[in-house]
């Protein structure tokens, strides 16, 4: 397995690097705005044109529109919980009833580095 490790990382370096960059060119990438998690933390997730918690009771199973309507008080308890601020105003949103779209900017600038291997 170690060598289909190496095989999909070497595939990685060829596109995304530019001449004899080798693993240096990964490093460049934005990940971030590649990615499909939502916010810094990586607690929701796109799918389908939906965000997803990732974490609790609901992880992978209900879209946070669904959670909203079914389960308030589990949204209540995230904003009295320890989570970022990002994720809180996500869910005070929610719980308002706005969404955020896909194609919607994110909101804020990501300040942490890329992770390479998470």
């Amino acid at each position: 397995d170690t060598e289909a490790t190496l095989e999909i990382l070497e595939s990685q370096v060829k596109k995304y690097s530019e001449g004899d960059e080798g693993l240096v060119a990964l490093q460049a990438f934005n990940y971030k705005l590649n990615a499909d998690f939502y916010d810094d933390e990586r607690k929701f997730r796109w799918w389908n044109g939906e965000l997803y918690m990732m974490f609790g009771k609901y992880a992978k199973r209900n879209p946070l529109t669904e959670i909203a309507k079914r389960d308030k008080k589990y949204l209540e308890w995230i904003l009295s919980a320890d989570f970022s601020a990002e994720v809180k105003e996500l869910v005070r949103d929610a719980l308002k009833g706005k969404f955020p779209t896909k194609n919607a900017p994110p909101l804020k600038p990501s300040t942490k580095q890329p992770e390479l291997f998470s």
